[in-house]
């Protein structure tokens, strides 16, 4: 029985650390998104979701899952414009095949 308790206690600490660290990097990546620095932004948005990913597998209540898909969703959408725009300005500065002719 002890054995089981701590092997609980254990993947509980993993969870949380995980989601710690993810939160610490979704927050750096907030802060270089309001900086303007939009790649390093999206670079972060990228490590954090990737770690709030794997933290999803954990054993959790209904309601940390729902609470954890909701903060994807947000930082996801978010990641997305970024791509978006950095795709658009790649697109705007590099000459088409036509046009180099």
């Amino acid at each position: 029985k002890q054995w089981y308790q701590r092997r609980v206690r254990e993947g509980k600490n993993k969870s949380t650390h995980v989601m710690e660290e993810a939160e610490q990097v979704l927050y750096r990546g907030k802060v270089k998104d309001e900086e303007g620095r939009f790649e390093e932004a999206f670079e972060l948005y990228q490590q954090g979701l990737e770690k709030l990913l794997e933290n999803l597998k954990q054993p959790m209540s209904e309601s940390s899952r729902l609470k954890k898909r909701e903060i994807i969703s947000t930082y996801m959408a978010r990641a997305e414009a970024l791509k978006r725009k950095k795709n658009k300005v790649v697109s705007e500065t590099v000459p088409h095949v036509k046009e180099i002719r």
